[in-house]
């Protein structure tokens, strides 16, 4: 489960606060009559977003498939947080859906994602 943080926390002030606390997002894609399937996540919002900092077109994606970006090396410190479900692949027919759920969270430190939720 990837941990996503700012490195120091944002302020107009001179001194510097280091930020220990972060976010998770774990994601499951329901498999109808089978088990469940965890989703890998993109944590990385230059890998969506490229160099868009306004976040409003996911530029990451013109030429590289899910499985590309998934694949990728993938940095969460000092960025802003965001977490998006990757479904690599998927068919569908006529009529049937799909259903991903996803928990965002956030922890004072890395070390207590496994306990959340409990």
């Amino acid at each position: 489960m990837p941990f996503y943080k700012l490195s120091t926390q944002p302020s107009d002030t001179a001194a510097v606060k280091v930020q220990v606390e972060g976010h998770y997002c774990i994601s499951m894609i329901d498999g109808g009559k089978g088990p469940s399937t965890l989703l890998p996540i993109i944590f990385d919002t230059d890998k969506v977003f490229g160099q868009d900092t306004t976040f409003s077109k996911a530029h990451g994606f013109a030429g590289k498939s899910v499985n590309e970006l998934i694949a990728s090396k993938q940095s969460g410190a000092a960025k802003t947080s965001s977490a998006f479900a990757a479904v690599p692949s998927t068919k569908l027919n006529a009529g049937e859906s799909i259903t991903i759920t996803s928990y965002y969270g956030k922890v004072r430190r890395s070390e207590e994602r496994r306990n959340a939720g409990a």
